[in-house]
């Protein structure tokens, strides 16, 4: 039988790859990829996990010459450089989050550190990435890649849940503790990662009296 209300873009095809989803980074370390560059030049691996994907890892390239030490958890330039290069897809992934959503990644640790990304759970889209002269220039210049678009402060399971929990408790702690006063306190507290996310927690920031967060942890 026919379907009389089937439209012609019911019919285009999917790329089977992952897209548009949510997911939390559930480990993240630098490593290689034996079908980029011959397996010899290190990538950022993102582990992801989420309720609408199968577990996947998304790769970032960082340079040629950085060198992978502590077995994943940290890179090195042998020219001492600190800094990714902006085009790398590191670059474009940090000019995304730092820049443009205003995570604090600087709290967590060094750019050269993967550590710094584990945890932090995001809406992920599939997008078009254009490079510059001499590459991908089979394809144009131009691939698709799986990037962040937005900032879940409050999407975190298991243990990741229970550790992120426990540092935001412990950063509004010693906040308490050093602030002046409550008004201090609130103004620094608000801008806590994951505390947005936390209403009851919000209110309890923002109350002044002897039974607001405040009074109850300046010590």
């Amino acid at each position: 039988m026919v379907n009389a209300k089937a439209q012609k873009e019911d019919f285009e095809l999917d790329s089977g790859l992952p897209d548009d989803f949510d997911a939390q980074i559930s480990n993240a370390t630098f490593g290689f990829k034996a079908e980029y560059q011959d397996g010899k030049v290190p990538l950022l691996l993102l582990e992801l996990e989420g309720k609408e994907i199968e577990p996947t890892t998304v790769a970032f390239s960082i340079g040629a010459d950085w060198k992978v030490t502590e077995g994943g958890h940290r890179v090195e330039h042998p020219r001492g450089k600190k800094r990714f290069v902006a085009t790398s897809m590191i670059g474009r992934l940090i000019e995304r989050i730092v820049k443009q959503m205003e995570v604090p990644l600087w709290e967590r640790g060094y750019p050269t550190d993967a550590d710094i990304w584990t945890g932090l759970a995001f809406h992920w889209k599939r997008e078009e990435v254009t490079f510059g002269k001499g590459i991908l220039e089979e394809k144009g210049g131009k691939t698709t890649h799986l990037m962040p678009t937005d900032f879940l402060s409050a999407y975190a399971t298991g243990e990741t849940a229970n550790n992120i929990a426990r540092d935001m408790e412990a950063k509004l702690a010693a906040l308490a503790k050093t602030s002046p006063d409550s008004s201090s306190f609130a103004k620094a507290a608000l801008k806590v990662p994951g505390v947005a996310a936390n209403t009851t927690l919000i209110n309890s920031i923002l109350d002044d009296s002897s039974k607001g967060y405040y009074a109850l942890h300046k010590g």
